[in-house]
């Protein structure tokens, strides 16, 4: 009766774990090391990481932080989960307190002294080349609850990172229906990075918030794969020193965003907003594609809604084919809720982009001309001429040392390639 009203009072809806389950499920009171069978498990303690936690075991794995934490002392990835395997992941205590302390470098450590908090479980300390936090290697991450945050990653993915270098068919899928990833930092994708053709990330709720990188994406980087979005799910607040999508960036050639029904709750606006160059600054960077990405927006936008567009810069053509297309509905918010940032023609005049039913449309900002360009006239081709400085490949192997140190400066002038 005790569980049952402990389930209950901790708020508990359909779908999502509580802590009355923890009467069928394994208690996990091990403080360095987490569990190698398949099972339920519930944290009874923090829990301190020398090495990579390999979640490797075909089929499913199921832990709830219990309000606890999952700390790395390595410079290694502090969850790893690999390809047949299944880690779901939940977070049944709402009110525990956790406190930390902010770097030279701006990271979030933890620190009984420290005066930032994060509330409920935590896995935080992870710093490798990828996925300083959770590195999705070809198998499933499930996100329920708790927080990912204060973990780095020199090349991609300082909280998540979905796929393999040099490859693009491994199947990984991480998906977030609740919980946060903040505070996290890379070199691209200081939130989450998707890095595989075949790789996926699926947002239904949670939140993505205050991850920064040094060049791109610091909310999240698609390199290759798809970024799908819905329901309550929040992009906000991250930070780049760059025009490269402080909130969302794809590569070129990299792959699609989908938006479908996105729904805000009371208090709460769902969508990608206010992603900046920095803290208080006024230079709004949300969602950056390049040429001939796919951004598809489908079903409704309610009125709690809204998505923020960032330098879309065309390779000398008169209009934008290709980068924002789709079937959203007007009705209760629809396209109305679409935000232009600073939209850029070929010629780096501002534009404003605007989604009307099954039509795209272009809003300039400056003439208030507004050219029409239906749908299907959207080509799947790409243009015959690209540019001339192209990004180069992910490397095919792994480094196999990390870079001694970290920059000490921010670079002063913005670099002319992105780099792999």
């Amino acid at each position: 009766l005790l569980l049952l009203f402990c389930g209950v009072f901790c708020g508990a809806a359909a779908g999502e774990h509580t802590v009355a389950e923890h009467s069928s499920w394994t208690e996990w009171s091990t403080t360095n090391a987490l569990p190698s069978n398949l099972g339920s498990y519930y944290l009874t303690q923090d829990v301190t990481l020398s090495e990579t936690w390999a979640v490797n075991t075909t089929g499913t794995t199921n832990l709830c932080l219990n309000g606890h934490v999952i700390k790395m002392t390595a410079e290694v990835s502090v969850i790893k989960v690999f390809s047949g395997a299944t880690l779901n992941l939940y977070d049944c205590d709402t009110t525990t307190v956790h406190k930390f302390s902010v770097g030279e470098n701006g990271l979030w450590t933890l620190d009984n002294t420290g005066t930032k908090t994060v509330i409920g479980g935590v896995i935080t300390g992870g710093s490798a080349a990828y996925g300083g936090g959770v590195y999705v290697n070809g198998g499933t991450f499930t996100m329920n609850g708790g927080s990912i945050t204060g973990n780095t990653a020199d090349y991609g993915g300082g909280g998540v990172y979905v796929g393999e270098p040099g490859s693009n068919n491994l199947n990984g899928l991480f998906t977030m229906s609740a919980g946060s990833i903040e505070e996290n930092h890379a070199r691209a994708g200081g939130g989450v990075m998707v890095a595989g053709g075949d790789e996926a990330f699926e947002m239904s709720g949670g939140t993505i918030t205050k991850n920064t990188a040094e060049l791109y994406g610091s909310g999240i980087y698609i390199k290759e794969g798809t970024f799908t979005m819905t329901g309550s799910a929040v992009i906000t607040e991250n930070y780049v020193p760059y025009e490269w999508g402080a909130g969302i960036d794809l590569s070129k050639d990299s792959g699609d965003i989908v938006i479908k029904n996105l729904a805000g709750t009371a208090g709460t606006r769902a969508g990608i907003y206010g992603n900046k160059k920095e803290s208080g600054s006024d230079d709004v960077w949300n969602v950056r594609l390049s040429s001939y990405d796919r951004f598809t927006l489908d079903g409704i936008l309610s009125d709690n809604t809204e998505i923020g567009f960032t330098d879309i810069t065309l390779l000398g053509q008169t209009s934008k084919p290709g980068d924002i297309f789709g079937t959203a509905s007007a009705g209760a918010g629809g396209a109305e809720h679409i935000k232009s940032d600073t939209l850029k023609d070929a010629s780096g005049n501002p534009v404003g982009a605007i989604i009307v039913g099954t039509s795209l449309m272009w809003d300039d900002t400056e003439t208030g001309e507004v050219p029409f360009v239906p749908v299907e006239s959207i080509p799947d081709e790409e243009p015959t001429e690209k540019p001339t400085a192209e990004p180069t490949k992910e490397p095919a192997e792994k480094p196999t040392e990390k870079p001694t140190e970290k920059p000490t400066e921010k670079p002063t002038e913005k670099p002319t390639e992105k780099p792999t």
